[in-house]
């Protein structure tokens, strides 16, 4: 090979070289330029939204939370409450609130049941008056760490279950000035958690309350409240329903999203799942699809409560029919889109106990059960609730003795009123509140 064949291999090496160092800076450049493009719009996004008030991360959502200064926060008392608690020497002794567990509607306690309520009321004599003293403060602010999910849940389920079964207990010896109490302190104690509006509170809260509803069925079989006591069970009704919603749920949920995601993506080491998290700009897409997916969330929640489950589920399964350059999203969506519903129900079984003390002011007033819900407007209901699953006016049917209250439930078949028990199985149910008096 003569040298000029010699050198003109060497320039076309070394023009190949140059070619490839210029490709490799211009991918290294222009996916550092789209980077940075994407980076700065996710920043935009997320000043929008502190703008407008709302929390995008762990540091804010505890300020959004927090009571103004000098407010008296009941959380306090509460925290005293469930360290002064002492666990039953056996739960099976006590009621239990799975469904058809509990006793019959109207039917007195179980005398084995009733000594063994009256020792874990004995041992709990202190939380007891720490929970009234707390249920009495106007403003409840639990402080978490939202990095984390909240300790005190188990607490609060505690005290939520001590009260729901003096409930019962004060109602089998008569005394339902002190069963009533009861069971207003133990709806206040399930209605704190509805006013932190995170997922997993607002399911605690409903699970605690749907527990005092059922109780409030079981003292109405019983005994005949008085007008005063039908109209302060009203009132605490009242102020769960008007407790922040589904829409701030959605909020609250967002900002432990995206505060989930921006720990996840600073974290040093290896990350789990697919190396698609390595990929540029991999934080950027993922705190978009968060952001993406909660707008759509809160705006089906903003929608009429008939067309909420079926745009929820939409929702979901247009996150579940995304590319798997989405893998964050599509592992977050399985643990939101049940709220909605679960919510709903939640919602339509407050409606109906309220419908029910409504009916018994009616009763005690005229001595007689109405003949239809329309009978109590405008004195004692403002209108007949609408059942959310089908958008028709709640059931009401007259027993011998007492009367049922339902919706037809997610699946939108009315079943005559059959209330879900243990026997009932995989039959379908509807949602329902029954007094046998």
């Amino acid at each position: 090979m003569d040298g000029k064949t010699q050198k003109s291999d060497r320039r076309l090496k070394l023009k190949a070289w140059h070619l490839a160092l210029a490709a490799l800076v211009l991918l290294v450049g222009s996916t550092r330029l789209y980077v940075a493009v994407q980076r700065r719009a996710i920043e935009r996004r997320l000043e929008a939204l502190r703008a407008a008030g709302y929390p995008t991360g762990f540091a804010e959502l505890a300020e959004y939370e927090k009571l103004p200064p000098g407010v008296p926060n009941a959380a306090e008392i509460y925290a005293r409450a469930f360290a002064a608690f002492v666990p039953p020497a056996d739960w099976t002794a006590l009621p239990s609130w799975v469904p058809g567990s509990l006793p019959p509607r109207g039917a007195p306690l179980a005398e084995p049941m009733v000594q063994a309520i009256s020792a874990w009321q004995a041992a709990n004599a202190g939380c007891l008056a720490l929970l009234h003293e707390a249920a009495a403060s106007e403003h409840c602010r639990f402080e978490w760490d939202y990095s984390k999910i909240p300790t005190d849940l188990s607490a609060i389920g505690d005290c939520a279950r001590l009260l729901q079964t003096q409930t019962l207990f004060w109602t089998d010896q008569g005394r339902i000035e002190d069963a009533i109490l009861c069971l207003k302190d133990g709806l206040r104690l399930g209605g704190t958690l509805r006013r932190q509006p995170l997922a997993v509170n607002s399911l605690a809260g409903n699970h605690y309350n749907t527990m005092a509803l059922r109780s409030l069925e079981r003292t109405l079989s019983r005994a005949a409240p008085t007008d005063r006591q039908l109209r302060e069970l009203s009132d605490v009704l009242a102020t769960i329903a008007e407790a922040p919603g589904l829409i701030d749920t959605m909020i609250t949920e967002r900002a432990l999203m995206l505060g989930n995601c921006e720990r996840f993506f600073s974290t040093g080491g290896p990350r789990p799942g697919s190396l698609l998290f390595w990929v540029p700009a991999a934080r950027e897409r993922a705190l978009a699809d968060i952001m993406d997916y909660m707008e759509a969330c809160i705006a089906a929640a903003r929608l009429p409560a008939p067309q909420r489950p079926a745009r929820f589920r939409a929702i979901r399964k247009e996150v579940e029919d995304l590319s798997v350059l989405h893998p964050v999203v599509k592992t977050l969506v399985p643990g939101v889109s049940p709220i909605a519903e679960r919510d709903l129900i939640f919602r339509t079984r407050l409606d109906l106990a309220r419908a029910a003390l409504a009916v018994e002011q009616y009763r005690l007033a005229t001595g007689a059960l109405p003949i239809a819900l329309e009978a109590l407007v405008p004195q004692y209901l403002k209108e007949v609730p609408l059942d959310p699953f089908d958008g028709r006016a709640i059931r009401y049917t007259r027993e011998t003795p007492g009367y049922v209250l339902y919706s037809v439930g997610a699946d939108g078949q009315d079943h005559g009123g059959r209330e879900e028990t243990e026997a009932s199985g995989q039959m379908p149910c509807d949602l329902c509140f029954i007094v046998t008096r």
